[in-house]
């Protein structure tokens, strides 16, 4: 049994290296090593930690028109329907409190997987875990958990596969249902002080829109309903304000809201993936029990549910409800998200056919396009395997923001200049070379006049683009037995580029 005063007795902060502090801004003071040790060796001696509110901004991003399927006097027609672009919101912890939620995460780690050892789910839940390879150093990644899902597809060749979605999942944990997890989890009845604080903090959580923030603080406005920086982001100070401006310009002025709800728990503090990856321990244990008594698989990435079953449609649809059914029976707040079903039909080990909802009616309407499931950012057909369309689209909008920004800089630092010579010596190579890893050793490169390519301007954070591009090469090994389409899904990307720095030269003039 753990005790009541302290979480039994574990190494965080030990663990704890530079990667772990990171250097965003907030409402305190970037930290270090010493400082990371400090909070963690407070709470340890029994000392109350003080939380800071959380800050919250969105991930927003456009989504692709998408075919419907509708009732319409007893016939079922296609319909084209334009989706609203979609926003997540992230909310992250103050650098201290990033610590404290952190120590909390590696008490319950070791405990959580035990219990998943025992109960014979530690293959079935994925995410936010370590996971070691079977072969070879390090740990498991989403390309092997597909990899591994698609293996199991090939192995049952007759199948149907069924993915849903939770929908807002984060948003629908239920407090006290978290909280009777936890204890049991600890084999206590009473949560131990220093977890009892934290999940006050990441139920009862405070919080601030970021972008409050900023316009509160004088560092933004609001221009036709745009947010406009005042000055440099670079010049905003990563503490962003102190404790009389806090009190002052964001506490009295309401910035500070209080989650009223008894459910939900904020996406991105460094303690809710456990917590997420805890609440539904009863339900995994039920659905792995089901697959299992089918000849089946179960698998769970976060809020995404994968069976793997021998039959057809039918055996599906019931697969479907049956899944819907036991989320309700554990908590009235968790439901599958419609439109993010999908169901696939595999015969000899290829997909036959996916089965799509058709609104206004229970049944479903069969589909022979865009055959195969989708999972993990990937989709696989039986033969072949794909990068999801989304994928593709999203590093596509990226670049094309990106590249604008490169030609419009370019026009900028060579002010003056004719646009023949600005096209001429456009970075078109170097961005190519940049973003996509390809060496130009062989390419005829322009030179501008002191005989070197100008490095693309606004490329200075080309993390994310090169990082995604060795995610593929990884994904083209892991894949190699099961067709990857990988390179021809993105043979376009280069010529993109060129077009997309070119048009936004000439844009300017």
């Amino acid at each position: 049994m753990i005790t009541r005063d302290f979480l039994s007795p574990h190494t965080s902060f030990r663990e704890i290296s530079e990667k772990d502090l990171k250097q965003y801004r907030h409402l305190d003071n970037i930290i270090g090593l010493t400082e990371a040790q400090e909070v963690v060796s407070k709470i340890e001696a029994g000392e109350r930690h003080q939380y800071l509110p959380l800050l919250r901004y969105y991930v927003k991003w456009r989504r692709a028109d998408r075919q419907t399927r509708v009732l319409e006097n007893r016939k079922v027609r296609f319909r084209t329907e334009k989706r609203e672009a979609k926003s997540r919101p992230i909310s992250y912890a103050s650098h201290k409190d990033a610590i404290a939620y952190k120590y909390v995460r590696e008490g319950l780690s070791p405990l959580f997987e035990k219990s998943l050892a025992e109960d014979g789910l530690s293959e079935n839940i994925l995410a936010y875990r370590r996971i070691p390879k079977g072969k070879g150093p390090g740990n498991k990644s989403n390309i092997d958990f597909a990899a591994e899902a698609f293996e199991a597809i090939k192995s049952l060749e007759n199948c149907c596969v069924v993915a849903v979605d939770i929908k807002d999942y984060f948003g629908s944990i239920d407090h006290k249902l978290l909280k009777q997890r936890l204890l049991r989890l600890l084999d206590t009845h009473q949560l131990p002080r220093d977890l009892a604080r934290a999940f006050k903090n990441v139920t009862q959580y405070r919080i601030i829109d970021l972008d409050d923030a900023y316009r509160a603080l004088g560092f933004s406005e609001k221009i036709d309903g745009q947010l406009r920086f005042k000055l440099k982001k670079s010049k905003i100070p990563r503490k962003l304000c102190s404790s009389t401006d806090f009190r002052e310009k964001i506490v009295k002025a309401g910035l500070v809201k209080d989650n009223p709800q008894a459910h939900g728990i904020p996406q991105g503090t460094p303690v809710s993936d456990i917590l997420a990856n805890l609440f539904l321990r009863d339900v995994d244990l039920i659905l792995k029990k089901y697959s299992e008594n089918k000849g089946g698989y179960f698998f769970r990435y976060s809020d995404d549910i994968l069976l793997i079953l021998p039959g057809d449609g039918r055996a599906a649809n019931k697969a479907e409800q049956f899944v819907s059914k036991c989320l309700k029976q554990h908590s009235p707040l968790l439901k599958l998200g419609a439109d993010k079903t999908e169901i696939s039909i595999f015969k000899n080990g290829i997909s036959a056919y996916n089965l799509h909802p058709v609104r206004y009616s229970k049944r479903k309407a069969k589909s022979y396009s865009n055959l195969g499931i989708s999972y993990l950012g990937f989709r696989f057909d039986g033969h072949r395997t794909f990068l999801r369309n989304s994928t593709i689209a999203n590093l596509r909008r990226k670049i094309v923001k990106r590249c604008h920004v490169i030609g419009a800089k370019h026009v900028q630092r060579y002010r003056g200049k004719s646009k023949t010579w600005l096209l001429k010596n456009a970075p078109i190579h170097k961005t190519k070379e940049l973003y996509l890893q390809m060496r130009m050793d062989n390419i005829n490169q322009t030179r501008s006049a002191n005989g070197t390519e100008d490095a693309p301007e606004g490329s200075s954070d080309p993390y994310e683009d090169k990082n995604f591009f060795s995610y593929v090469k990884t994904a083209e090994k892991r894949f190699k037995n099961m067709n990857p389409k990988f390179r021809g899904q993105l043979k376009e990307i280069p010529h993109l580029i060129e077009n997309t720095i070119i048009t936004a030269i000439k844009s300017k003039f």
